[in-house]
Parts: C-alpha cells; sequence; structure tokens
C-alpha cells in the first residue's frame, strides 16, 4: 500500500498519553501501586520510535529524509547544549564546575555518548541520540533495500534486549549497564520497525482490528496484569535492576499502537490529549528534568516534599505543559512578526 499515512487522532491521543508515561518514568508517584505504573509507563519511549516508523513513509514520499534527519540533529544538539547550558550554570553556582567539566569530557563519557546514546548532562537525552541514529542507519538500509532484514532482524534485538537488560541478573548472574540495551541498536531500530511494519500491513491490521475490536481493551488489561506479575517475580526475587524493557512491554505496545490507530475513534479527555501529543510532547520531554530541579528546592523549602513527591509527575507535567504551551504561543508570535517584515 502506497498511501502516505496522515495523523490520526487516535495516535496524537496515544502520543500525549505517552509523553505523560515518560515523565512517570523519571519522576514515579510515591503512592502505593506507584512501583507497578512505573513498569506500565515503559511502554512510552518504544511508542515514540513506533510512530516514526510508522509515519516514515510520508517522509518518505515527500523526499524529506535528510531534511529529517536535519531537524533531528538540531534537536539533538539544542537539547544537549540546553542541558549543558543548565548544568554548567547549576555547578558553577556551587563551585564544582571543574571537576563536572572534567567528568562530561572524560574519554568514558565521550564513547557512552557516542556509542551507547548516553548523554553526560541528562539521562533522559538518550531517546534523542537514539532517534537521529536510528533515521540515518534507516536511510541507508532504504538505499540498500534491507529494510525487510531490518524488520525481520528487531525480534532477535528485543530478545537480545530482555536478556541482557531486564532479566540479566537471572539469566546471566550479573547486571549488565542498562546503557548497553537502552540505545538506538537494541530499543530504537527494533521498534522503529515496528511502526514501519504495521504502515506496510495497515490495510490487513485495520480489517482485524475492527473484527476483534471487543477483544483488545482484554487484551489490554491482560498484558498489563502479565507486566505486573513479571515486575512482582523480579522485585521478590530481588533481580529488578535495569527496568526498560519488559517480555510483555513490545506485545503491550504493540495492541496499543493498533488500537489507537485503527480503532479509537474516542477517548477519555481525548481532544486535550491530541492536543498535547500533537504540538507539546517533545518540549514535555525535554523540560521535564529542567522543570523538576527547579522545582523541588522551592517546595521543599515550603515543606510541602512530602506531597510534591506523592504527586511528582503530574505536577512535573503540568508545569511543562504550561511551558509547552508558552513556548509555542512565542515561536508562533515570532514566526508573525517575521512574515510581517
Amino acid at each position: 500500500m502506497d498511501r502516505a499515512p496522515q495523523r490520526e487522532t487516535g495516535l496524537d491521543i496515544l502520543r500525549g498519553m505517552a509523553a505523560f508515561l515518560v515523565v512517570c518514568i523519571h519522576f514515579p508517584l510515591e503512592v502505593r501501586g506507584g512501583n507497578y505504573l512505573d513498569g506500565l509507563a515503559r511502554v512510552a519511549v518504544p511508542l515514540f520510535f513506533v510512530f516514526s516508523g510508522y509515519f516514515y513513509q510520508n517522509t518518505v514520499k515527500r523526499n524529506r529524509e535528510a531534511a529529517q534527519i536535519k531537524k533531528m540533529a538540531k534537536i539533538f544538539l539544542g537539547g544537549n547544549l540546553l542541558y549543558f547550558a543548565w548544568r554548567a550554570w547549576m555547578h558553577i553556582l556551587n563551585g564544582t564546575a571543574s571537576e563536572w567539566l572534567n567528568g562530561v569530557l572524560s574519554p568514558a563519557a565521550v564513547k557512552a555518548f557516542v556509542f551507547k546514546n548516553e548523554s553526560p548532562v541528562g539521562v533522559h537525552l538518550w531517546y534523542l541520540g537514539a532517534a537521529l541514529y536510528v533515521l540515518i542507519l534507516v536511510y541507508f538500509l532504504r538505499k540498500c533495500s534491507l529494510m525487510k532484514w531490518a524488520c525481520m532482524l528487531s525480534i532477535p534485538l528485543l530478545a537480545i534486549n530482555i536478556c541482557f537488560g531486564t532479566w540479566s541478573t537471572l539469566l546471566l548472574g550479573k547486571t549488565i549497564p542498562n546503557n548497553c540495551t537502552r540505545n538506538f541498536l537494541f530499543v530504537g531500530l527494533p521498534f522503529f520497525c515496528m511502526g514501519y511494519a504495521v504502515f506496510a500491513n495497515q490495510e490487513k491490521l485495520a480489517k482485524m482490528v475492527q473484527k476483534y475490536k471487543k477483544l483488545l481493551w482484554p487484551a489490554i488489561a491482560l498484558l498489563c496484569v502479565l507486566n505486573c506479575a513479571e515486575q512482582m517475580f523480579l522485585f521478590r526475587n530481588d533481580l529488578l535492576v535495569n527496568k526498560d524493557l519488559y517480555i510483555t512491554t513490545p506485545f503491550l505496545v504493540f495492541v496499543l499502537f493498533v488500537y489507537f490507530a485503527f480503532g479509537c475513534k474516542k477517548f477519555f479527555a481525548g481532544k486535550m490529549l491530541a492536543q498535547i501529543g500533537k504540538k507539546y510532547s517533545l518540549t514535555i520531554y525535554l523540560l521535564q528534568c529542567m522543570a523538576d530541579e527547579i522545582l523541588f528546592p522551592i517546595i521543599r523549602a515550603c515543606g510541602l516534599q512530602n506531597i510534591y513527591l506523592k504527586m511528582h509527575a503530574v505536577v512535573v507535567f503540568a508545569v511543562c505543559l504550561g511551558a509547552a504551551v508558552l513556548v509555542e504561543k512565542l515561536q508562533r508570535r515570532c514566526k508573525n512578526s517575521g512574515a510581517a517584515y
């Protein structure tokens, strides 16, 4: 099928949900059962790679592959420079700038940054490097007509991720650093290929979703239960160290994506979530850590840290959303002002 996909309301809703879940990963709610939400929230970052893969044919049809890489490179550099400046300022204030800079520019940090997508200035920025690398890799894979093989290779790559990641302590008797599996190769490429394959088979999948639509929510619920059971087993046996990808995560990502792509027309707070997903998800992703680092000292000085930690993700998300709306309005105003001249 050669029709390029357009933005669907269902996928924008899912993108908005994923934006909130990413914040839940970094700032978990310290409430009963909050640890299980952390495990379920691990679908968020893979979903963003699936979005990229699904809409990639739209990029190809418009001959925008190189332009997309350039855009992602700007986001990657901009995000890292923003946090470099922020961290530098904080360490200057604390009188630790020299030690911090030595750490950031150390050979080990540079190696991890280049080869493992681990940013030395922001733990969450690994996604930007991974997304950039995936786009570059896919560009050449398509030129060499190897995308079919890349899609086939995705399953063993995910299996390696799970075995050497979340389950490494049990299966290998030792814990593998998460940056060995949380990168463009073992997360980015497989989930990008999932989205790419969903688009290639969208007619069949759309028919299946319509036929079995009533079974999808029970399937999602079952996968959530299995995800929680997997977490419980690992936690109770003191094996839960790396928490990036569970066995159930790829299945949950796939079912959620096809449901919202082909079966979801209405959803609770759908219009608001769709707006967040369409306009603000990237800005929220970028600003979340900075927002918390500004908020927490202020809230702690007010003696409200216990309440804040119980609503950690909700507060950070709300503040980042407000900032994202403001940034979007300023960008629009600057664009309009430029057009006027």
